[in-house]
């Protein structure tokens, strides 16, 4: 956190006069719901891979992104992707996203895919 890496989805209470009652497993109300580390550091397993994966590339990688179970399906890991490339383009000037996951994780494969990676 100190270093500006770690991203926090949070979803804040509707204030239109609703009884401030949230639904048990419901995605409102002042709660962290997600969060993904944001960074340019890049692991030692990239080294070696070929291709557009070359360490030698500054890039920004995204690392350990996780939704609360209640509120997954509802688009907080692709607004947490969408804010990945604001940081890559916007606050440090680079054209390269990268992002990986585990192999028996389709979930996330699917919102990568889905984000356009």
């Amino acid at each position: 956190m100190e270093n500006g890496e770690l991203w926090v989805a949070v979803t804040i209470a509707d204030n239109t006069g609703d009884s401030g009652k949230e639904e048990e497993g419901s995605c409102g109300g002042d709660v962290i719901v997600g969060f993904a580390a944001i960074t340019t550091e890049q692991p030692e397993e990239y080294q070696g891979v070929g291709g557009k994966w070359d360490r030698e590339d500054t890039a920004v990688v995204v690392h350990r992104c996780a939704v609360a179970p209640h509120c997954r399906g509802k688009g907080v890991a692709m607004k947490l992707y969408e804010q990945a490339a604001v940081v890559a383009a916007e606050e440090k000037g680079l054209q390269l996203l990268r992002v990986d996951t585990n192999s028996e994780n389709p979930a996330m494969q699917g919102v990568i895919l889905k984000s356009g990676y």
